[in-house]
């Protein structure tokens, strides 16, 4: 089964020997460019919550 971007159902791509996404694992949409996680609870690609994405990007950002 493909594993789908929630907002715009395009295919994310990953290794083919995984059979399910990985819990601790950022994905990320080619479409959307959304980053996507799994959520534990529902077990599907969920979008990564902005505190998540912003506390690893914005080490690697030069201030303004």
């Amino acid at each position: 089964m493909p594993w789908r971007c929630p907002a715009c159902q395009m295919q994310i791509v990953h290794a083919e020997d995984e059979q399910h996404p990985r819990a601790s694992a950022h994905y990320r949409c080619p479409v959307c460019r959304l980053d996507l996680t799994l959520d534990p609870k529902t077990d599907k690609l969920t979008v990564t919550p902005m505190g998540d994405a912003d506390a690893t990007d914005s080490a690697h950002r030069e201030p303004r």
